[in-house]
């Protein structure tokens, strides 16, 4: 019987492809980031029916790179107004959020990003009385922490500039909704 000797491809795979020639800047560095595209609130939890819950959203994110693979960012997430029946708003669709930021090297200069970290969301739905309806149970200003979840890809244009495309979700917490964003910009590394 043939003694079975154990496989070094898989680690000859994975040191090969952690090891392929990038654009991207040589850690430690800052970054800045601004993103624009499309985001949905999913206010599902109030017993108002909807008109609009999507439209335009943007976020800026500054950065710093420790290692190749690993970063931490911080930035402002703005996201659309929804608008529901008898007048009834929810605005102030923001988020302030601290994140960690993986960066797997793909192929030469392209390169997947995964994030998760916290967020400060803001949500207020106004106003608090409607004639036809009466007091709107949940009417008032809020600030709750979410969770921030985020799945992407950038290209290395040179080793200071980088294209993003990515989807970034935050949860929602009591009143403040579930949010959902698909933004694409670019990534100055300093």
């Amino acid at each position: 019987m043939k003694k079975q000797r154990p496989s070094f491809y898989p680690l000859i795979f994975f040191l090969t492809l952690f090891s392929l020639p990038v654009f991207s800047a040589t850690p430690p560095y800052f970054f800045l980031d601004g993103e624009g595209g499309w985001a949905r609130i999913n206010d599902t939890q109030t017993k108002l029916s909807r008109e609009h819950n999507t439209g335009g959203a943007y976020n800026i994110n500054a950065g710093y790179a420790f290692r190749r693979f690993f970063a931490m960012e911080m930035g402002y997430y703005g996201l659309p107004n929804n608008t529901f029946h008898q007048g009834i708003k929810g605005t102030h669709n923001e988020a302030a959020a601290l994140d960690i930021k993986v960066i797997i090297p793909y192929d030469n200069g392209f390169n997947i990003i995964g994030k998760a970290g916290v967020a400060a969301s803001r949500y207020a739905l106004t106003p608090s009385y409607v004639p036809t309806m009466g007091y709107i149970e949940d009417a008032g200003d809020y600030v709750k922490a979410v969770m921030l979840l985020g799945l992407g890809f950038s290209y290395s244009f040179t080793k200071h500039l980088d294209a993003v495309i990515q989807g970034t979700g935050l949860s929602h917490n009591g009143v403040i909704p579930a949010k959902i964003m698909v933004t694409t910009g670019l990534t100055y590394n300093f």
